[in-house]
């Protein structure tokens, strides 16, 4: 029987592997939110339609998530040379609505109108009677964006595996030239290090170990 174990390799050349995992978990998210959010569509359940504007932003926020700025490389649409014009396109509208409704109140996906109400049968009588604001609101995204969404991070995925394969090779490489007692000496095992109590903080792209002696 083999026992397997592993190193932690905190090599800035690791960097941009790092970086293509968690894009690559942001697309695989969005894609499931939005399949959910395409079962919520057809849904008759209250419980079920109310979840459908959190699967909304769910999915927008984490398609966008790669595109956008942060400790991590971000992908640029230019990248993927087999987008259409129409998924260009597309892409620019998730990010849009991401970006100016989502985060921001920015666009006409919105709006507030302040009234003056009035009973129609005495407002000669009691003129108005009251102050309001109508408050009204689109859905983010229409079961046809859900589609284009799912399509969308297909192809995103399909082009960031194959940029994780290259840096796979790539830093494998470079690992199997240290010599493994220097390996295990500048390097350990640790778990991932979340900080649940500092979300103001950025964390580093990646922890780089102890320089090498001798």
């Amino acid at each position: 029987m083999a026992t397997y174990s592993f190193v932690n390799i905190d090599l800035p050349e690791a960097a941009r592997l790092a970086d293509l995992t968690g894009i690559r978990n942001d697309l695989r998210t969005a894609r499931e939110f939005a399949v959910l959010l395409k079962d919520n569509y057809r849904a008759k359940t209250d419980d079920k339609l109310r979840a459908t504007e959190a699967l909304q932003i769910a999915a927008l926020i984490r398609y966008c998530r790669p595109f956008g700025t942060g400790v991590r490389l971000k992908l640029n649409p230019n990248d993927l040379v087999s987008l259409t014009d129409q998924e260009r396109k597309a892409h620019r509208r998730l990010i849009d609505i991401r970006d100016k409704f989502v985060a921001h109140s920015i666009n006409a996906f919105e709006d507030s109108q302040p009234i003056a109400r009035y009973c129609e049968e005495r407002v000669r009588n009691e003129g108005i009677i009251s102050i309001g604001v109508v408050y009204a609101w689109a859905s983010s995204l229409a079961p046809a964006d859900a589609d284009t969404l799912i399509g969308l991070a297909d192809k995103w995925a399909e082009f960031v595996d194959s940029k994780i394969a290259e840096e796979q090779k790539k830093v494998l490489g470079l690992v199997r030239q240290i010599p493994l007692e220097e390996l295990f000496r500048r390097f350990s095992a640790r778990s991932p290090q979340i900080d649940h109590e500092n979300p103001h903080k950025r964390r580093p792209r990646l922890r780089q170990g102890p320089p090498t002696h001798g």
